[in-house]
C-alpha cells in the first residue's frame, strides 16, 4: 500500500510539474514587445512583462495593466477598464480591442494584426 501511494504522489508531482511548464511556455510565447494598431488604425507597442504586468505607449488609455495567458490567448486588462486580446490564427497573431463594460465574448471593438517587435 505504501509503494502504491508513493507512486501515486509522483504522478501527482509529475503532473504538477508539467502543468507549471506549459504555463511558462505559453507565457514565454506572448511576453515581450507588440505592435499593434488602434481604431484610427495608428500603430502603437505594449510590452508583456514575465511577472505578469502590461504596460503601452497608447497615450492615456494603454499605460498600465496586467495580462494573463487563458486559453491559448494573451488576455490584458488595462487600468481603463479596456481589454486587449491577443490570439494566434493559423500562423498570425490577431489583436481583438474590447472598450469597457464589453467581455472578450461580446464583439471587438476593433481589430488588428499584432506583430512581435
Amino acid at each position: 500500500m505504501k509503494i502504491q501511494f508513493s507512486k501515486v504522489l509522483n504522478l501527482l508531482l509529475v503532473f504538477t510539474i508539467s502543468l507549471i511548464l506549459s504555463g511558462t511556455l505559453f507565457a514565454k510565447e506572448f511576453s515581450g514587445s507588440w505592435v499593434l494598431a488602434d481604431t484610427n488604425k495608428d500603430p502603437f507597442e505594449i510590452f508583456l512583462n514575465e511577472d505578469g504586468s502590461a504596460s503601452g505607449t497608447h497615450g492615456k488609455d494603454m499605460k498600465y495593466g496586467n495580462w494573463e495567458e487563458k486559453d491559448g490567448q494573451a488576455i490584458i486588462k488595462w487600468g481603463t477598464n479596456w481589454i486587449t486580446v491577443i490570439t494566434k490564427e493559423g500562423d498570425q497573431y490577431i489583436k481583438k480591442a474590447f472598450k469597457p463594460g464589453l467581455s472578450i465574448t461580446d464583439k471587438p471593438t476593433n481589430t488588428s494584426s499584432a506583430k512581435r517587435k
